[in-house]
C-alpha cells in the first residue's frame, strides 16, 4: 500500500494464477516501482530485474513460471499444484534485498488491564512480511482496518492479581514503507470463511508512542474456489473503480470494492 497507481500492466500469461496474482500486488505499488528502478545496475538480484523488465515492456506478455524454481523456492512451489499465496509471497520477498527493505517489519503486542490500566507487552517479532489477521466471524460486517490492530480478551493481570478484560493493540517498532496484510479466510474446521470484509482506503499503523502512520490500499487479491483448488485474481484500486486483473478473462473495470479478499 502506497500512492495511488498510474500504470496498469499487461496479465503475466501462464497457468498458475497465483504468480500473477503477486506481480500485480508487488506493481501496484508506486513505491516498489521507484525502487526497482532506482536499483537497476549490476546488483539487482533476479526479481529486481524481472520486476524491471516487466515495467520497461508493459506492451508485451510476460511468462513467470520459472520464478518458483528460483533457487530455496524450488522445492516447495516447483510444481503445477496451486500453492499458499502468502507462503509464496514471502518467499519472493525473501528473494529480493529492495523489497525486504520496503515491506519487513517490527511488531510488540501491548495488553492493557482494563481495572488497573497496567501495561504489559509481548516479545518483539522481528522482521516479518505480511501480517495475518482474523475474521470476527461473529460480526455481520467487517472493515479491513479493524481486523487486526485492536482486540478485547480476559486474562490475569499481574498487578491487581485479578482476571480483568484487556484492551490489546498490535504496535509496530519498525514500520514498513509499503505494508501487506493477508486476512485468514480458512477456519479451524478447514472450512473457507467467506465473510466479507471491506477493503479499507487508508489503514494506519500505530507505533509505540501512538503516532499514526497512514497507508493508502493499492491492491486486493482474491480467491475463488475451496482451499486446496480454486483461482487468483488481483483488484487494483483506482480510487474511482478497481481494475480487475484476472488470467482468464481481460481486463475490466468495476465501481464495486472487492470483499472477498486474502
Amino acid at each position: 500500500m502506497t500512492n495511488f497507481v498510474n500504470k496498469i500492466w499487461k496479465k503475466v500469461l501462464v497457468v498458475l494464477h497465483y504468480l500473477n496474482t503477486c506481480l500485480n500486488a508487488i506493481l501496484s505499488s508506486d513505491t516498489v516501482r521507484k525502487a526497482v528502478r532506482d536499483h537497476s545496475g549490476q546488483h539487482q538480484c533476479k526479481l529486481c530485474k524481472y520486476l524491471l523488465f516487466i515495467l520497461d515492456n508493459q506492451s508485451l506478455i510476460h511468462d513467470a513460471k520459472d520464478i518458483r524454481t528460483w533457487s530455496h523456492m524450488r522445492d516447495q512451489f516447483g510444481s503445477l499444484d496451486q500453492q499458499d499465496i502468502d507462503e509464496f509471497l514471502c518467499a519472493l520477498i525473501d528473494e529480493c534485498k529492495v523489497l525486504k527493505e520496503l515491506i519487513q517489519f517490527d511488531t510488540i503486542t501491548r495488553r492493557i488491564c482494563n481495572n488497573c490500566q497496567s501495561v504489559s507487552y509481548d516479545e518483539t517479532v522481528e522482521n516479518q512480511t505480511t501480517l495475518k489477521c482474523a475474521i470476527d466471524t461473529h460480526e455481520n460486517t467487517q472493515n479491513m482496518v479493524d481486523v487486526k490492530m485492536s482486540s478485547n480478551f480476559d486474562k490475569r493481570c499481574d498487578n491487581c492479581d485479578l482476571t480483568n478484560p484487556h484492551s490489546v493493540t498490535e504496535n509496530f517498532k519498525k514500520i514498513p514503507k509499503v505494508f501487506i496484510t493477508f486476512v485468514n479466510r480458512i477456519a479451524d474446521d478447514g472450512s473457507k470463511i467467506e465473510k466479507d470484509v471491506h477493503p479499507s482506503a487508508l489503514m494506519y499503523l500505530t507505533d509505540l508512542k501512538d503516532r499514526k502512520h497512514e497507508f493508502f490500499l493499492k491492491s486486493v487479491a482474491k480467491h475463488e474456489g475451496d482451499d486446496d483448488k480454486g483461482h487468483f485474481t488481483c483488484d487494483l484500486n483506482l480510487a474511482f473503480a478497481w481494475r480487475i486483473c484476472d488470467d482468464d478473462k481481460d481486463f475490466k473495470v468495476s465501481a464495486n470494492a472487492p470483499l472477498d479478499g486474502v
